[in-house]
């Protein structure tokens, strides 16, 4: 799931304002943890486990950890990191973590561990990282390994696509459990392709996404006809034959033609536009799913 933090005043889901209070659109009065408390124990009816996105470098402007700590961010991202174009975290509402200063980025550091652990105290599996070049490989280090004292089996994945190849080589060693390919933007054909995957291998697991999270819906493009399934299978087996598990970006199911909105949406949003085709696209993924598990076997 995205951040089930309250965002700030312009509506990014991934811009947090306020890390204690749990996202408007939930509807509820309860706390971000007691959020994922009933999330997680829901998941766990269901066999399932929670992981959360959650972003370190960088906050809403109006942000109260900024107001609380406004020594700890600046106005623009810090010398070298740059923002990832294809991230959902595109626009300049944003206060960067000063992770370049020394002394600012270790009390950072001991504020997300402190964070994340009472997130995990509260049913969460793991954590998706976005933009994970914002903040330093010693520092990614630090975090993961004090997280893991506690929890070993806590799992964090980097929001990879679209970053550097040194980006993607400096999260190496850092104790990233797995990386998500660039396999939703691949034409399939172009050699960066596998030049890519070869980066993500020295992190760990390879993760494949049929669909780009916050993209053009794949019913939208010219090359996928009404109500027809073909485009959804192939890019499902596409994304589970090339990685080691797969990321289905909510609404893909549905062959939904709306965008996802960094600003959140209704339920209405994830509308199939091609009904005829969606019961089709849900047997696609379990016969991705179950190729990915058979490849796992192989490997």
């Amino acid at each position: 799931t995205a951040p089930l933090f309250a965002p700030g005043e312009f509506g990014d889901i991934f811009l947090t304002a306020d890390h204690e209070h749990s996202h408007p659109a939930l509807g509820t009065s309860l706390n971000a943890d007691d959020v994922a408390q009933e999330i997680a124990q829901a998941c766990l009816q269901q066999g399932l486990q929670i992981l959360v996105d959650v972003v370190l470098g960088r906050v809403a402007t109006d942000a109260k950890l900024a107001a609380s700590a406004p020594n700890w961010f600046g106005p623009v991202a810090p010398s070298g990191q740059r923002v990832d174009p294809r991230s959902s975290l595109r626009g300049g509402d944003a206060a960067y973590a000063r992770f370049d200063d020394s002394a600012i980025a270790q009390q950072l550091a001991g504020w997300w561990i402190e964070r994340l652990t009472r997130l995990i105290r509260a049913g969460v599996a793991g954590f998706g990282c976005e933009d994970p070049q914002l903040v330093p490989p010693i520092i990614w280090r630090q975090v993961i390994a004090a997280i893991r004292q506690s929890f070993p089996d806590c799992r964090f994945l980097a929001w990879t696509p679209g970053l550097d190849w040194p980006d993607i080589a400096g999260l190496r060693g850092v104790g990233f459990d797995a990386a998500f390919s660039s396999t939703a933007w691949w034409d399939g054909r172009a050699s960066w392709f596998v030049e890519e995957h070869e980066l993500l291998r020295g992190i760990g697991s390879v993760i494949g996404c049929p669909e780009a999270p916050f993209g053009s819906r794949l019913s939208r493009r010219p090359e996928t006809f009404a109500g027809h399934r073909l485009p959804y299978r192939h890019m499902l087996l596409r994304a589970a034959a090339t990685g080691d598990g797969l990321m289905v970006p909510m609404g893909f199911e549905f062959a939904a033609d709306r965008d996802m909105d960094r600003r959140g949406g209704t339920p209405d949003d994830l509308a199939g536009a091609k009904a005829n085709c969606s019961s089709g696209v849900v047997a696609d993924i379990r016969d991705a799913n179950a190729l990915a598990h058979q490849l796992a076997e192989i490997g």
